[in-house]
């Protein structure tokens, strides 16, 4: 999982994103990474988030966390 830095450009995060995904397939392919379930063969990599989740899709994001979409900013200011 990665929280990538805030941008107004999601793309720039593409950068971590790829890395992140092929890190989790790397340590995943060497068993570094446990799965409970034999039939599933991808590693969970949750990258991504409302700002930026088209891009995380694109690389291959399996969770992507997309709060503000749903339930809008949070206020601050209580």
């Amino acid at each position: 999982m990665t929280s990538a830095p805030y941008t107004e450009d999601p793309e720039t995060n593409r950068l971590f994103f790829r890395k992140l995904n092929a890190l989790a397939h790397e340590l995943y392919d060497e068993k570094l990474i446990a799965t409970d379930d034999p039939d599933f063969s991808l590693p969970v990599v949750s990258i991504g988030m409302t700002g930026d989740y088209e891009v995380a899709v694109e690389e291959d994001a399996t969770m992507v966390r997309v709060g503000t979409a749903i339930f809008e900013n949070r206020n601050y200011n209580l």
